[in-house]
């Protein structure tokens, strides 16, 4: 900062000759130089980049946000796409990019399951396979039955009412999986879907993994069990000294809804062995699906 004496024109410095217009600049000049450096320290507190972690959440606050990445670096990230997100509000590009903040490497794409008009054309519209289309004419293994306001367990899917749904694509590899790490994911997206998803609208966020391999089985059986809550095995992968499973969680909705299939082809397509001595592949999968309003 400049000292005020120093800016004074030269004429009333060389007239101070015992220097008592230079004393009472310098009481002045200290005083400044205090609000200077609270400023200075206010603005650092309050920049996304500067600031410490622990006050990243008070400046997500103060613009309607609560924060979901836990690393430090993710954190300062969101705070600087609070303003897009809000900018985004009710468009897909909104639910896209909370999707890949909060779902990251699980989150494929997003799909639309009616144009918003009969004459828009959507770029991410699509049309539900067989699975997809079974599980949201709630066809699926529901954990709960009676988990809608009607006491029923009915999705509000509708293909005559045309209730206009993304679908969140949630694809899990066996190969890069670890247990416990859907969970967290799915509830951050499901804390703040609701400041960025449009009225009336439905999202279904659909599960899917598949194995390729018999080692995939255990992996398998870990997805299905984050979803649904459900212990196939207990949590050290065996079962109890007793014979027993863990006790249950609850699952990570309580809409959710499941296909677990295992089929074994113990013959090839042609009912024989391949040339090479091998089996065909069976189906070993886990699909699910849950509601969001």
């Amino acid at each position: 900062m400049h000292r005020l004496y120093n800016l004074l024109p030269a004429i009333y410095r060389a007239m101070d000759d015992d220097a008592f217009l230079e004393r009472f600049c310098d009481v002045m000049q200290a005083r400044l130089e205090s609000v200077y450096e609270d400023e200075a320290e206010l603005r650092e507190i309050q920049g996304i980049w500067t600031t410490r972690d622990e006050y990243l959440k008070y400046i997500a606050r103060s613009l309607g946000w609560k924060l979901q990445a836990k690393a430090e670096e993710e954190r300062r990230n969101e705070c600087a796409t609070i303003v897009d997100f809000y900018d985004l509000k009710g468009t897909p590009y909104a639910i896209r990019l909370i999707l890949n903040l909060t779902l990251d490497k699980l989150f494929k794409k997003l799909g639309e399951l009616y144009a918003p008009n009969e004459g828009s054309a959507s770029e991410i519209l699509v049309t539900p396979d067989d699975d997809l289309s079974s599980l949201l004419a709630s066809e699926g293994n529901f954990v709960y039955d009676d988990w809608n306001e009607n006491g029923g367990y009915e999705y509000h899917h509708d293909t005559e009412n045309r209730h206009y749904s993304y679908i969140v694509f949630i694809v899990i590899d066996p190969d890069d999986y670890t247990y416990g790490e859907i969970r967290p994911r799915v509830k951050a997206f499901k804390n703040i879907i609701h400041t960025m998803h449009p009225a009336g609208r439905y999202c279904y966020p659909y599960f899917v993994c598949r194995a390729r391999a018999p080692h995939h089985w255990k992996k398998l059986q870990q997805v299905y069990t984050e979803l649904t809550g459900l212990k196939t095995l207990d949590d050290l992968g065996y079962l109890d000294d007793g014979g027993r499973l863990d006790e249950n969680d609850e699952p990570i909705d309580d809409s959710i809804s499941t296909f677990f299939r295992i089929e074994w082809l113990t013959l090839d397509d042609e009912g024989t062995l391949d040339d090479a001595g091998t089996l065909d592949d069976g189906i070993w999968e886990c699909l699910g699906l849950f509601e969001i309003a």
